[in-house]
């Protein structure tokens, strides 16, 4: 069984032509055009899949997405075991300090899916100093 393929990859490169695409969270950043999650002045290292995973959910706060929704939108086309999708929510917990107990970003909701629970802001992405 194929998925049908998704807009979220679309919907990502038409973000990084867009002046705000920083999604703040305290304490960290998530920059759309440069792909990649900052905490403070540091870049957390985060392989593009689980990046793309908080990516989708970060850009859709409060909003319960089904593990379907979610194999859809990363593995457009593709037949993905939901244990690929389990551990890419392990791995950006990992990179966000997150407990899945006493969650401040992603929550499970148990048989149906996750959601992201902090409240994110768009942001201008930083601009390097100048030497």
């Amino acid at each position: 069984v194929l998925r049908a393929r998704s807009d979220f990859s679309q919907t990502l490169l038409d973000a990084m032509h867009e002046p705000a695409v920083v999604l703040s969270f305290p304490p960290f950043r998530l920059d759309l055009r440069a792909a990649r999650l900052e905490l403070g002045d540091a870049v957390l290292p985060l392989r593009p899949k689980a990046y793309d995973l908080l990516a989708y959910l970060a850009a859709r706060p409060g909003e319960l997405l089904t593990r379907e929704t979610l194999l859809d939108a990363l593995w457009p086309g593709r037949v993905v075991t939901e244990g690929g999708l389990s551990e890419l929510v392990r791995e950006v917990r990992r990179a966000l300090d997150d407990d899945p107990h006493a969650p401040r970003f992603i929550e499970t909701v148990h048989g149906r899916g996750y959601r992201f629970v902090a409240s994110p802001t768009a942001d201008a992405p930083r601009v390097a100093p100048t030497t």
